[in-house]
């Protein structure tokens, strides 16, 4: 037993110096978290600052670097603010130049999948929720001449507001979101 131990106890403390050199664990995951809430946080600063050129660049360099799903999105949900935030311009998306209008359509049905049921949950960032995204994306469509989508989209966004307001409320608000952030 002894002789198995002493074995044993160098293998243990091999792994762990090892473990310790390599990040693994809770403190990796932690500097992560900080990285992610420190870009997101300098792109909306750059939104509230009109340097769209800058907050492109971090929210886009999070879509090319991470692979969690949920934080693309959220990257995709600046883009999408971006666009609408300067509709007369255009955009390259994958691979072609659209309007930003259409640029931020796509954005947003990327997080949503084209679904009425997917949920937006932002985990970096408390600028654009769930509600604000499909009230983006019904934006998109009523600019787009597709009132069906538009309809459905801003009657989520509605649901998902938590307040009882009117569809021209609704757009008033959003059109003061993208103008005043």
């Amino acid at each position: 037993m002894k002789r198995s131990l002493k074995k044993i106890i160098p293998f243990f403390l091999f792994v762990y110096i090892i473990s310790l050199m390599t990040g693994c664990g809770s403190k990796a995951d932690v500097t992560r978290a900080q990285k992610l809430t420190a870009d997101f946080s300098g792109g909306w600063s750059a939104v509230e600052s009109s340097n769209y050129i800058k907050a492109d660049e971090i929210f886009s360099t999070i879509i090319a670097t991470e692979q969690d799903p949920a934080v693309i999105n959220e990257a995709y949900a600046g883009l999408a603010f971006i666009s609408l935030s300067n509709p007369e311009g255009t955009r390259l998306v994958n691979g072609n130049y659209v309007n930003n209008i259409v640029a931020a359509q796509l954005y947003l049905e990327k997080i949503y999948f084209y679904s009425y049921e997917t949920i937006f949950e932002p985990v970096y960032s408390t600028k654009i929720n769930n509600s604000d995204a499909r009230a983006m994306l019904a934006m998109t469509y009523q600019l787009t001449g597709n009132t069906e989508r538009f309809n459905s989209n801003l009657n989520i966004a509605k649901v998902y507001s938590g307040r009882d307001i009117d569809s021209e409320h609704m757009l008033q608000s959003l059109d003061e979101l993208l103008n005043g952030i």
